[in-house]
């Protein structure tokens, strides 16, 4: 499968980066050096398995609201995973649309995509390589051929411009050092008319949120304090983002979002 995972992923790729793709085993390919795993952080270590075990849980995610307040779209991830299924199109005729997860962790919306009835391609995404070999069981148990599982940096993306129709990020924008590079480069790679969704914490949303903010920088899970809401959609709208449409929370925000022309 390696090799047709090269073939699926080669063609969306920058010309340099093609020439850096390489196969990092279990299915995952790389176009960063062995070293840049570590800037993954904390996410290597025990934080990493703690983290997909609570975002994939049903029952747990359901209680995001006693920590962070009105938590938008986390409690429901299946609904949110059919609003993104439903929403990705491709821009290419009859071609299947290509769908970018970043950063995908540990495969969490994969599964949920697919029953959902999302047939397309999916690049899942992520700097570490642990939480990369956890989406590759997650695609081996669903024998999903049409997932391609890539390592790099969501702030400086691989991918060339405008190359994917749609891109989901879960709980990914406050993890970033330079939350507001992540949003250009979304926009960036995906194409005019398509489609971006992301759920993230936001600064000053809730008292809860925001004690969820320090205790993570505190620890090293995020880097940099990420933006209050009106500082979000306005990066939004200044990398290309246009009908910026909130999907509820308050400190834990969920937002959809169109790319202009």
């Amino acid at each position: 499968m390696d090799g047709e995972d090269q073939d699926l992923l080669k063609p969306l790729l920058r010309r340099g980066a093609r020439r850096a793709l390489r196969d990092e085993g279990d299915g995952v390919l790389s176009v960063l050096p062995e070293e840049g795993a570590a800037s993954a952080g904390r996410f290597e270590g025990l934080y990493g398995p703690l983290y997909d075990r609570v975002i994939q849980s049903d029952r747990l995610r359901r209680l995001a609201p006693l920590a962070y307040g009105p938590a938008g779209p986390l409690p429901d991830l299946d609904g949110f995973a059919r609003q993104v299924a439903e929403a990705t199109e491709s821009g290419v005729g009859d071609a299947p649309p290509i769908l970018l997860d970043v950063p995908c962790g540990g495969g969490t919306l994969l599964p949920r995509l697919r029953a959902e009835g999302y047939a397309g391609v999916v690049v899942e995404s992520d700097l570490g390589v642990a939480m990369l070999r956890r989406a590759a069981r997650v695609r081996d148990e669903l024998a999903d051929g049409a997932t391609v599982l890539l390592r790099a940096d969501a702030q400086d993306l691989p991918l060339a411009d405008f190359t994917v129709d749609a891109a989901v990020s879960l709980n990914g924008l406050h993890c970033m050092p330079d939350p507001r590079a992540f949003v250009e480069s979304l926009a960036r790679v995906v194409r005019p008319g398509g489609r971006l969704f992301l759920i993230t914490l936001v600064s000053g949303g809730t008292r809860r949120a925001d004690l969820s903010i320090l205790g993570g920088r505190v620890t090293g899970i995020i880097p940099t304090a990420p933006p209050d809401r009106p500082t979000l959609v306005r990066w939004l709208r200044d990398a290309g983002w246009q009908d910026i449409e909130p999907l509820g929370g308050e400190g834990l925000v969920g937002y959809a979002a169109a790319r202009g022309a």
